[in-house]
């Protein structure tokens, strides 16, 4: 089990390297999908943006405010198909795209998605719409996601990709297991299956028989946790609990460590099923983990048995 860690561990990190070369996707069986993605690339304080491959300009460029991106909100849904309307008595403005309504007030720290009343920034009630060279602004993230779409921060270049709807999950059959990933991930399947985005950040599952020496939940939980303090000496566990992976009994660890030189920040779940452990992991460089917390959600949530 050991050497099964750091293997999972090694291949995580390796592939969230710059250099590192991918295998090319191996043979998978797969739902068929229809659904495409809309691509809108954005820079801070940059007036150009991409649609796909067409190059297209704001009149005001993007900037951030207090952690978030700020944007102006016509421009995005225009590029979308989709409807901004302002009422300049209440400060009011409502975006609507495909049925979905989103209405949001300036200085106002709530919003109101589908008539529901949600926090715009639940840790930071700053994070507010406001009015800026005579156009209104909104949380990019927010509003974006509030229409299931993916949202994609690379802090280096301060460049925000959006991809709605959010790219269609595609499901590959592994050993005993089924798990779902986004039809834009590339596909490694060796020893180990990996999926990684088109940023970069990494999933894999890896399992292990357990035939020739049994143990329980608990008993390769406690032996787990000891081998990543043994492999990754300044590990800062965030979260250790019980949980669920495909309505089977697991444990949830995740950790920041370095490794090579970056500081990643990795989740890790395993559980046992006939005589086998099964382990799926995703990790990041710390700064940008945040990116696929959601898409990895959806993947651990497709999990299942054969």
């Amino acid at each position: 089990m050991k050497k099964l860690l750091v293997i999972i561990a090694m291949i995580l990190v390796v592939s969230l390297l710059p250099t590192a070369v991918l295998a090319a996707p191996a043979p998978f069986k797969a739902t068929a999908t229809t659904q495409t993605s809309t691509e809108l690339m954005f820079a801070v304080g940059e007036t150009d943006y991409f649609v796909g491959d067409d190059i297209r300009s704001l009149d005001v460029a993007p900037f951030i405010r207090e952690g978030r991106t700020l944007i102006p909100i016509r421009f995005l849904m225009e590029a979308l198909g989709g409807e901004v309307s302002w009422d300049q008595v209440k400060n009011e403005v409502a975006i609507t795209l495909q049925g979905k309504t989103i209405k949001l007030w300036i200085n106002n720290a709530q919003a109101e998605v589908g008539g529901s009343s949600l926090p715009i920034d639940s840790t930071n009630a700053k994070v507010v719409p406001i009015i800026e060279k005579s156009r209104t602004f909104i949380p990019l993230r927010f509003v974006m996601e509030a229409i299931d779409s993916e949202v994609v921060w690379e802090p280096v270049e301060k460049i925000i990709t959006v991809r709605y709807p959010k790219p269609a999950l595609i499901i590959h059959d592994g050993n005993g297991y089924r798990i779902s990933y986004p039809e834009n991930w590339v596909l490694a399947d060796g020893s180990f299956v990996g999926f990684t985005s088109p940023e970069g950040n990494n999933a894999n599952v890896g399992f292990e028989d357990l035939s020739a020496d049994p143990k329980t939940l608990d008993e390769y939980t406690a032996l787990s946790l000891a081998t990543l303090k043994e492999v990754f000496p300044d590990i800062k566990i965030l979260e250790s609990a019980s949980t669920t992976l495909g309505g089977n009994t697991a444990y949830k660890v995740t950790y920041t460590a370095t490794q090579l030189g970056s500081k990643m920040k990795i989740m890790q779940i395993w559980t046992i099923k006939n005589n086998k452990a099964y382990i799926v992991t995703y990790g990041a460089v710390e700064g940008l983990y945040s990116n696929y917390a959601d898409t990895t959600k959806r993947m651990l949530d497709s999990f299942t048995f054969e």
